[in-house]
């Protein structure tokens, strides 16, 4: 569970143009943030539910949020809190339900190909899969992905390496090569 003090980074007072509106926030941000939690937690009814949480806090804390300089950054921050809650408690309730039906839960997928891809980025570390779902699944700058994440930028790069080489030894492995 994200707890209600989340440090922000970057809180410039009035970079958002005078006259913004959560709503236009809302439609601009909504998209990119279900890509972000679908690639750390691998199925879209549960990235839907993350993205719909973080916007609810978003928006009961819009009057200060707004004054951001990146009020996207804040919100992609608390998906990726939520998302590694998310995952920490499906974990748990997957091995709950073994040990009670000796089966794991159905997976939703949405694209074979897509979810090949995301599945190995879930095994990653959990910081170099957050630096990956920033970077490749929602198209992030290293710099964003520093501020999102609350990290030097010179990081968000060495982890980016290490998880493409993670993924490169991964897809050999899985191939044979």
């Amino acid at each position: 569970m994200v707890t209600t003090s989340i440090r922000v980074p970057g809180e410039v007072p009035g970079v958002m143009a005078e006259g913004t509106d959560f709503d236009s926030f809302y439609r601009s941000e909504y998209d990119r943030l279900v890509r972000v939690a679908f690639a750390l937690c691998g199925r879209l009814d549960v990235a839907e539910e993350l993205t719909q949480d973080a916007m609810m806090k978003v928006y009961s804390r819009w009057s200060r949020v707004r004054s951001f300089e990146s009020p996207g950054a804040f919100a992609r921050r608390i998906v990726v809190n939520n998302a590694l809650s998310s995952l920490r408690r499906r974990k748990s309730e997957t091995k709950a339900l073994l040990r009670f039906r000796g089966s794991a839960a159905d997976h939703v997928t949405v694209d074979p190909d897509v979810d090949d891809f995301w599945r190995l980025v879930r095994t990653l570390p959990t910081r170099q899969a957050q630096v990956v779902a920033l970077y490749y699944g929602d198209e992030q700058s290293t710099a964003e992905v520093a501020a999102a994440l609350e990290i030097a930028e010179g990081t968000v790069r060495a982890t980016l390496a290490q998880a493409r080489a993670a993924l490169r030894t991964q897809v050999m492995e899985e191939n044979n090569v």
